[in-house]
């Protein structure tokens, strides 16, 4: 089985401002409540897409306007 061409990419919604800030407090906390990695505060829409980087965006676009 040969594996797919291209980098991995994920599509993310990021908040931003105070919920941004809020919701990183809320996930520091509960990282270091339960010893695990910190990350920032997303939403995942599309995860472990492999292709070539302006594939990518040019199908994130269209994501994006539909």
């Amino acid at each position: 089985m040969t594996s797919p061409s291209g980098q991995k990419y994920s599509l993310w919604f990021m908040p931003e401002g105070e919920v941004c800030e809020r919701l990183t407090l809320i996930l520091q906390q509960l990282s270091r409540r339960f010893e695990a990695p910190e990350f920032p505060p997303h939403v995942t829409v599309l995860g472990s897409c492999v292709g070539e980087r302006d594939e990518m965006v040019r199908q994130s676009a269209l994501v994006a306007a539909t």
